[in-house]
């Protein structure tokens, strides 16, 4: 079944909070990153709120930024290089 490129850039509260423990970020590292406020990104995330589709979007790109950049830091940690 093909996938909707508008629902493909949703970010569910639970995929963001995955995301977001799996890089030990609280919503204050999210929301400096983002500048989403805190109080905003807690709501969505316990389904208390609604953040806008581009709001989703600077998330999501935001999160997997960081996942793909500590995955590659875990890679050369694993390769025997030393981490910067």
């Amino acid at each position: 079944m093909p996938v909707d490129d508008d629902c493909a850039a949703v970010l569910t509260p639970a995929e963001m909070r995955e995301l977001r423990t799996l890089l030990l970020w609280s919503f204050t590292d999210l929301s400096r990153r983002t500048r989403i406020p805190r109080s905003t990104l807690c709501e969505y995330e316990t389904e208390c709120g609604t953040l806008t589709t581009d709001r989703q979007e600077l998330c999501r790109k935001v999160l997997m930024q960081a996942m793909v950049a500590h995955g590659a830091r875990i890679a050369k940690i694993v390769g025997g290089e030393k981490a910067a």
